[in-house]
């Protein structure tokens, strides 16, 4: 994936209560409970939000979206990530 950018001063507000990569962490596995990420990774770089983890693509886009609905949150990038899916041989 890369790089999305979101407003900053919309979304819920989660950043400066305390344990920020947490917070973002927890609202990530509650929404996701049906498709989780596995190995779940968050950093908060000021406005910038890095995820990673093993997922699919779909999950793994629904957790970027998550985390850049967080009020001051104006950046998400995905890296280090590996598709849970698995190999297809035909």
């Amino acid at each position: 994936m890369g790089l999305l950018s979101f407003v900053a001063n919309a979304g819920k507000k989660l950043l400066g209560l305390g344990k920020d990569e947490e917070n973002i962490k927890s609202e990530i596995s509650t929404s996701l409970s049906s498709e989780p990420v596995e190995n779940l990774e968050i950093k908060v770089e000021g406005d910038t939000v890095k995820i990673s983890g093993d997922a699919s693509p779909e999950a793994l886009e629904k957790a970027a979206l998550i985390a850049g609905n967080v009020q001051g949150i104006t950046k998400v990038e995905i890296e280090g990530v590996r598709d849970d899916e698995g190999d297809n041989y035909y």
